[in-house]
């Protein structure tokens, strides 16, 4: 990845990795035990827009009406998504 987007842009945590993507966006790769993608969080610039979207289009989301929407990996090809208005820590 640092050889995509550069070093600046990839973050190393104990948890995961964290990705700044030239649109400004931050993707949160989570480390996992088991091979392949187990759980991912997106940002977005509007979270009751995006519940709003899920909900127009019969997606199953848990939104905690704050910080927080969750989709379950039964309903995302088998990947937890979370999406939160915050920046990634």
């Amino acid at each position: 990845m640092r050889r995509l987007l550069g070093d600046d842009a990839v973050a190393e945590s104990e948890d995961g990795v964290v990705l700044a993507v030239p649109s400004g966006q931050a993707i949160r790769l989570h480390k996992s035990e088991t091979t392949g993608l187990a759980a991912m969080t997106l940002r977005v610039s509007n979270l009751k827009a995006t519940a709003d979207l899920f909900g127009k289009n019969d997606v199953a989301f848990e939104f905690d009406g704050q910080d927080a929407i969750r989709v379950s990996p039964d309903d995302a090809c088998g990947v937890a998504l979370t999406f939160t208005g915050n920046p990634p820590a």
